[in-house]
């Protein structure tokens, strides 16, 4: 929701904190979904630890986003657990081969949605 409420500010939206690619490599990186997987990974830890420090994270919300993140932890730990008793791959088919799938095409997208546009919050020139 910070992103939408705050496009192209640089203090404030969490899409800006990845740096556009400026070589192919960091390209392929970018397009590849590999660094946000990270990301996103090591953003989901340091909030199951109670870490909630972004800036795009809204004080008043910190023990919200916390809980939240432990919520889902728990709800992927039962689903991993339950396919893997049940001896089932539905996740694997439904979910993570399809993101990984999907992953550059939604790179590109998001590269091209705002990329290059001015640092403004006037939506007819930062998209």
């Amino acid at each position: 929701m910070q992103h939408h409420r705050y496009t192209q500010n640089t203090k404030k939206d969490p899409e800006l904190v990845t740096e556009y690619p400026k070589t192919i490599g960091s390209y392929i990186l970018l397009i590849s979904g590999i660094k946000i997987w990270i990301d996103l990974v090591n953003n989901f830890f340091r909030l199951l630890s109670g870490n909630a420090t972004e800036s795009y994270i809204n004080k008043h919300n910190t023990k919200k986003v916390i809980i939240e993140a432990r919520i889902v932890f728990v709800i992927y730990l039962l689903l991993f657990f339950v396919s893997l008793n049940l001896n089932n791959g539905i996740l694997l088919y439904s979910w993570i081969i399809p993101m990984i799938i999907g992953q550059p095409f939604l790179r590109l997208f998001l590269l091209a949605e705002h990329g290059f546009c001015d640092l403004t919050t006037d939506m007819k020139k930062n998209s």
